[in-house]
């Protein structure tokens, strides 16, 4: 007996006329009957394939969670079943694809039932003690310095300390405390005013908030003048750069640049190599990737939630994205791929979300070219990236022309909704995100809502510029050479056409282009910077605003920098680790990507050997080519940046005198990483010298004292520089009986080493097991006040 050729399984004869028989592995075709009279067939039988699974994914889940399963002949499925228990529900997307809901369930395999048979497969475990994603319910404080504790508290973190990873936007934080509900960290050098993210590696599973955090610095100003921004340090792209992001990619604690090269239909990555207070061409290192045609936009994320920071890149030239899976390691970046997902006409900006909730990132594009965004759910595969992360994209129908895109919780419901800027119709879309379960699709967004944006809106952000905890939108009118902001009124969980007051204008340069939030002045509130294409400007909105408004006046006069030709992108992000926020523009016309400084303080060059500076106090930049003498004339107090101009050795000769000449002794205070400390004392009489290549770079002050006692000078070395591990140190105190304290920290804060009762001598440190990247070590005399600094290298 057989079936289009395949003997069946087993056949019984029943009588002479009939037989009954079990199918085998089969084919469609004849039925066939041998006896051992001969042989007969029938033409017409049709073999009905079983199902069959590939794989599924993600492999860990627990109740509500979607799974999807690949493999074939799906069609007719009556029944999925994890651990052999049913599912709450399930879809056939199609033959080849199954989403399904988790039930109750247990571990063990995936079943899928049809009427043709059954499959199965293997892998699968039921998660019962942490059944749903990570989520961040909220943390506190929302804005602060590096080095300050931050407490997260939600659901789904993992009690085992070194099972959560927390990034603060561009850097990764330093956690002491976990429970399930509550994570304590401390704010890292370069974190930026970005959302935070945590993943909990035991459940491969992340959460990011909904509100940004604010990442400030002390001292803080209400605003800053033109001045303290220092003149523009130039970075060689190749062709054509347009957008920017920053992100520490290889984990050394410091950040790194991402441009893309529209022309070159690249990236290139600038490894940060910088040390505080000093930017200089010498700092970065730039290697360059292949990503596609018309490289334009980018985006920075984690997307197989391995910890490390992905990078996805528009090619509108083509028609993809290409996702670089990051695999750097300290001091080395490198990726693998780039893995290419097609996408419709002319893809633009891209925005990431959890739009499900399921714990992986999903991606979103605005197509310039057809009208559309469209919406790329991650399938939850750890430590892998291909084209099979992502199921079938759907798309929403914006306006005309979109061209930018921000994902964000728009009206307080803890989901993430889509905002879209229509560069051709004048406005600005807004998808309001309503799932609930199952798989995410057109049906999980609200119509979309429109609301005026000016003439030719390009670039626009979500940020809380009032400061009443609510997500407001800020976007260009290229049109109109101004940026506007739509301040939101939204109630929670609503979102209609007057969830946004009216568009409050700002007059820019010509042809602005881009926009970025961050605090300039370390006031924790929200400036605003802009790129003007058409005049080689970039333009700094300094934030003065109460919470509850927004109006013509919550803004101080714009400030104007010189960029390079046809400014780009622009980014506020802490580049030297100084803490304070430091301004990127990328100059398609010239192919540079320019770097502006941060100083708080730089005003007034002196090279003379002798300035009287005024007695109202103020700020300078002091040049270290020659031994200089200030003269002051009362008491005010002075900001010195030592070692400006991009210069990090050479020695300076500080010599302090009143106006009627006779020497005082003067108190240098040194300001890095947020915190002020005293740094060097010298006197008229015995003048000292100051090697800022033996001191760690950054602002100082001074203030003659009257009538003040001789300080006691701390003379020490470190060595070797870089170190394999072991560290050498060496002490000598003018007075021989005095004591120190040294402290050794990581760039994230974190305490090393702190020993007491250090005295002049010879010590050694075994600091192998640290993690390779950069240590302060701090020597601070028993008075408390001659405190100096060094930092290391540990490869």
């Amino acid at each position: 007996m057989s079936f289009g050729g395949t003997a069946a399984a087993s056949f019984t004869v029943v009588n002479a006329t009939s037989i009954t028989a079990v199918v085998g592995t089969g084919k469609s075709g004849n039925v066939g009957v041998v006896t051992a009279n001969g042989a007969v067939t029938k033409s017409g039988f049709t073999y009905l394939s079983p199902p069959t699974i590939s794989s599924f994914n993600p492999k860990s889940a627990g109740t509500g969670q979607t799974i999807t399963i690949t493999g074939t002949n799906f069609t007719g499925t009556t029944a999925v079943s994890f651990g052999g228990t049913a599912a709450t529900s399930f879809t056939v997307v199609s033959a080849t694809s199954i989403t399904a809901v988790v039930g109750t369930g247990a571990t063990g395999s995936v079943g899928v039932t049809t009427s043709n048979g059954n499959a199965s497969i293997a892998g699968f475990t039921f998660l019962t003690a942490i059944t749903v994603p990570p989520s961040i319910t909220s943390f506190s404080p929302t804005k602060a310095i590096p080095g300050s504790n931050i407490t997260l508290s939600g659901t789904g973190f993992n009690p085992t300390l070194s099972q959560n990873t927390v990034w603060i936007g561009a850097s990764r934080a330093t956690i002491s405390a976990a429970t399930t509900t509550s994570i304590t960290a401390t704010v890292p050098i370069g974190a930026t005013t970005d959302y935070i993210r945590i993943l909990n590696s035991g459940t491969q599973q992340g959460a990011q908030s909904n509100q940004f955090f604010v990442s400030s610095f002390s001292p803080s100003k209400d605003s800053i003048q033109s001045a303290e921004i220092a003149p523009k340090v130039d970075l060689t792209t190749l062709g054509g750069p347009e957008d920017i992001r920053v992100s520490d990619l290889d984990g050394d604690g410091k950040p790194d640049m991402i441009v893309a090269n529209y022309t070159a239909g690249s990236i290139s990555v600038f490894r940060n190599t910088s040390v505080i207070g000093n930017i200089n061409v010498a700092n970065f290192v730039r290697k360059d990737f292949t990503s596609g045609t018309g490289a334009t936009f980018i985006s920075v994320a984690d997307l197989d939630n391995d910890g490390k920071q992905d990078v996805i890149v528009a090619n509108q030239g083509e028609n993809t994205l290409s996702i670089f899976k990051n695999i750097s390691t300290s001091g080395n970046i490198s990726f693998n791929g780039p893995v290419k997902i097609a996408t419709p006409s002319t893809p633009v900006g891209i925005g990431i979300g959890d739009f499900d909730k399921n714990g992986w990132l999903d991606i979103v594009t605005a197509n310039h070219g057809n009208g559309t965004v469209s919406i790329f759910t991650n399938k939850g595969i750890f430590n892998a990236i291909s084209t099979n992360n992502f199921n079938p994209r759907f798309g929403l129908i914006t306006g005309l022309n979109p061209i930018t895109i921000d994902v964000a919780d728009v009206d307080g419901d803890s989901k993430p909704d889509i905002v879209v800027g229509n560069y051709g119709s004048n406005s600005i879309s807004i998808f309001k995100n309503n799932y609930i379960s199952g798989a995410l699709g057109t049906s999980s967004f609200s119509t979309k809502l429109d609301f005026n944006a000016g003439n030719k809106p390009g670039y626009l952000k979500l940020g809380d510029m009032d400061g009443d905890a609510k997500l407001d939108i800020v976007v260009l009118a290229e049109g109109n050479n101004s940026v506007g902001i739509l301040r939101n009124i939204s109630t929670p969980g609503v979102l209609s056409t007057a969830s946004f007051a009216p568009r409050v204008n700002f007059n820019t340069g010509i042809t602005p282009y881009y926009i970025s939030v961050g605090d300039l002045t370390g006031n924790g509130k929200l400036d605003i910077l802009v790129t003007n294409f058409g005049d080689g400007t970039a333009t700094v909105w300094q934030n003065k605003s109460i919470p509850g408004s927004i109006t013509s006046t919550s803004f101080f006069k714009r400030l104007n920098f010189t960029v390079g030709t046809n400014p780009y992108a622009g980014l506020l992000a802490d580049i030297d680790g100084d803490a304070k926020t430091d301004i990127l523009v990328s100059n398609t016309g010239s192919n540079t990507l320019s770097i502006l400084r941060n100083t708080v303080g730089a005003q007034m060059i002196v090279s003379p050997t002798s300035t009287t500076l005024p007695a109202t106090g103020g700020s300078l930049t002091a040049s270290i080519s020659s031994n200089l003498v200030w003269k002051v004339t009362s008491n005010a107090n002075w900001l010195i940046p030592i070692g400006a101009s991009g210069k990090n050795s050479g020695s300076l000769r500080v010599t302090f005198l009143a106006n009627n000449g006779i020497a005082r002794r003067g108190i240098i205070t040194f300001t890095a990483d947020g915190l002020t400390r005293t740094m060097e004392i010298v006197q008229a009489a015995k003048p000292g010298l100051m090697n800022p290549a033996n001191e760690l770079n950054g602002e100082y002050s001074e203030k003659p004292e009257v009538n003040a006692k001789e300080f006691t000078h701390i003379d020490w070395e470190l060595f070797p520089n870089p170190s394999d591990g072991i560290i050498n140190l060496a002490v000598k105190f003018s007075n021989l009986v005095e004591t120190g304290l040294l402290t050794v920290r990581d760039i994230h804060g974190r305490i090393v080493i702190s020993i007491s009762n250090v005295r002049t001598g010879n010590y050694q440190f075994d600091l192998s097991s640290e993690p390779k990247g950069t240590y302060l070590f701090s020597l601070q005399n028993e008075n408390g006040k001659g405190l100096v600094i060094k930092q290391i290298i540990l490869n």
